[in-house]
This record gives structure tokens, C-alpha cells and sequence, in this order.
């Protein structure tokens, strides 16, 4: 499956980073519940070599690429440096707290996505605490000076 995908994305220019490995397609069991509510299960091994930097306009980081280890350090550089080269970053953070390792490290590398991207997409499944950093990084990347919001910005962006 992870072959078909990749040829998918470069037929269509996407350059794919990889480090030639070839573990298994990144697999999720979901399970709804009575409510409705989704449990998940996740089989995932994966990695990014270092690598350097290709010129991009447009680049997009993944939920589980800027947590999962081995290669969320990597990501995350490379996120780092195209942005100052001028991409334009886009990111998911559709994370799931069962992958982040230790907590506080995942948190902090979903906030320093967050904080490196122009376009946050964050659903009501991501974690509150994530939502208003996710809030946070859009008010202050959308007005001169790059000044951080005031709690009343932030709250009223959080009901919107």
C-alpha cells in the first residue's frame, strides 16, 4: 500500500522524503463506541532520514511526523528550515496522545508545529490545550508585528 501511495504523490510532482526503508503501510483500527466515540489502534513504524533541505513553496506536516520518533526530530527541523527559506507550512495536528511518548515532549513539538505554521487545521478530537495553542499561533501569524493575542483574542477565537 505505502508503494502505491508514494508513486501516487510523485506522479502528481510531491517530492516524498524517505529513507528507502520498507516498513509496513502505517495502519488504524477504529472502534466506535455506543456514543459514537472513536477508540483507536495504531500499528505504525516509520522513520526520515536526514536530509536536505529541497526548495519548496508549500509544505505540509502530518500529526503523527512532528511526534513519532525515529524522524519527528527530523520533520521537524526540515519544517524549521523551509519555513525560514519562505514555505508556506501547513499543519495537521491530529494526534493522538497514546503516541506521543512522554506527554510534555509531544505537547511541545505539536506547539512548536503549531507556532511554525501559517495554516493550522485542528479539530474538536484534538486536546483543548492544543486547540488554544493551535488558536494562538493563527492570531499571531495573521497581523503586523506578530504580537501575541490577549485572552479575550484567544477566547473568542476558541468559540468561533
Amino acid at each position: 500500500m505505502g508503494d502505491l501511495i508514494r508513486a501516487h504523490l510523485r506522479s502528481a510532482g510531491v517530492s516524498v522524503l524517505t529513507d528507502d526503508q520498507a516498513p509496513p503501510t502505517p495502519t488504524a483500527i477504529v472502534t466506535l463506541d455506543e456514543r459514537g466515540s472513536a477508540a483507536y489502534e495504531f500499528a505504525i513504524e516509520w522513520s526520515l532520514r536526514q536530509a536536505a533541505v529541497p526548495p519548496a513553496r508549500y509544505v505540509h506536516l502530518g500529526s503523527l511526523a512532528s511526534v513519532l520518533e525515529p524522524g519527528a526530530d527530523t520533520a521537524r527541523r526540515l519544517l524549521r528550515e523551509l519555513r525560514r527559506s519562505g514555505a508556506t507550512v501547513s499543519y495537521n495536528p491530529n494526534i493522538r496522545p497514546a503516541l506521543f511518548g512522554e506527554r510534555e515532549d509531544g505537547i511541545a513539538a505539536v506547539e512548536e508545529c503549531v507556532a511554525l505554521s501559517h495554516v493550522v487545521k485542528a479539530s474538536d478530537s484534538v486536546p483543548a490545550a492544543l486547540r488554544a495553542a493551535a488558536a494562538a499561533a493563527a492570531i499571531t501569524v495573521s497581523r503586523a508585528g506578530a504580537n501575541p493575542p490577549t485572552a479575550a483574542e484567544l477566547t473568542a477565537a476558541l468559540r468561533s
